[in-house]
């Protein structure tokens, strides 16, 4: 009896992604590959299992607080890289499991200019450039 070829088939008989595209397929292979069933993955990833099977179902996508502990669990970061400054911001606060208001705070800026930041395709003014750069040479961004 060959056994590579019978877990593989019950794998996929299961839903295993074995090319993930999204959030929800990255966790799930990577709890199927450690064998853990969603409530013990929840427990690490640190949210309830609920919320980890929205994610499985493409239900429901992780909000930022959530990515450091998504990341921990993948020993990876599946997102694309950022190639606007204002998505540089969006990744880096996601990164960082923080929210617009905690970031805004960090960075000495009102949450509304954060906001504008990171819907734009350019920093708003010199200031934010001085901002970009403290962050980059941070290794931040």
């Amino acid at each position: 009896m060959k056994l590579a070829p019978l877990f593989s088939t019950e794998l996929n008989a299961r839903g295993y992604p074995s090319n993930p595209q999204t959030i929800g397929q990255h966790v799930k292979k990577r709890r199927l590959d450690l064998g853990l069933k969603q409530i013990d993955a929840a427990r690490i990833i640190g949210v309830s299992p609920w919320v980890l099977e929205l994610w499985e179902r493409e239900r429901r996508s992780p909000r930022g607080k959530n990515w450091p502990r998504i990341i921990q669990f993948l020993e990876y970061d599946p997102r694309p890289k950022p190639t606007t400054p204002g998505s540089w911001l969006v990744w880096f606060r996601d990164l960082i499991g923080s929210d617009q208001r905690s970031l805004a705070q960090t960075l000495g800026i009102d949450v509304r200019t954060l906001r504008v930041w990171e819907s734009s395709n350019q920093p708003v003014d010199e200031e934010a450039k001085a901002k970009f750069y403290i962050l980059k040479q941070a290794n931040f961004l």
